[in-house]
């Protein structure tokens, strides 16, 4: 399965003001379930999830979050992307106690755990590359963030 299959515009939000962290997990949650990529459910799993597994990734210079849940809570696969240009605040997933300043968060939406794994992969792929992840944090509209992936 490739990204371009599980990312679509209309899943796909710019928070050009401050947010917290739960707003955006909650807006992204929104997003998949008005598109019917999930159950009613989803939102209290990501928010339960990301309190006992952090998603944050501190890395190179952009910092990316990629929260998810169980997938009972998924009819569809899906990837919801938020670029948040103020930043927004996770709990860091290599240690729990640290935070992490994120401006990028890919939430997960898959129901079955052998494409979580070649998701993930190809995910981590794209976001190791800071060229890729300051083109996303540089998009104004949710079409210039599906180019951006498009084109990795």
């Amino acid at each position: 399965m490739e990204l371009k299959e599980v990312v679509h515009e209309s899943i796909v939000k710019i928070f050009p003001e401050s947010i917290n962290q739960e707003e955006v997990l909650r807006h992204l949650s929104n997003l998949l379930l008005e598109e019917d990529y999930v159950k009613e459910s989803f939102s209290r799993g990501v928010l339960k999830r990301e309190r006992e597994f952090p998603t944050g990734l501190e890395l190179e210079r952009i910092h990316v979050a990629i929260p998810h849940t169980e997938v009972e809570h998924v009819k569809e696969a899906a990837i919801a992307v938020g670029i948040v240009k103020q930043g927004t605040t996770f709990a860091n997933m290599q240690n729990p106690l640290k935070s992490v300043k994120v401006h990028v968060v890919f939430m997960l939406a898959l129901e079955k755990s052998e494409s979580h794994m070649e998701i993930l992969g190809k995910l981590m792929d794209m976001i190791q590359d800071d060229k890729i992840l300051e083109k996303l944090i540089e998009s104004n509209t949710a079409s210039e963030v599906i180019q951006v992936i498009r084109n990795t």
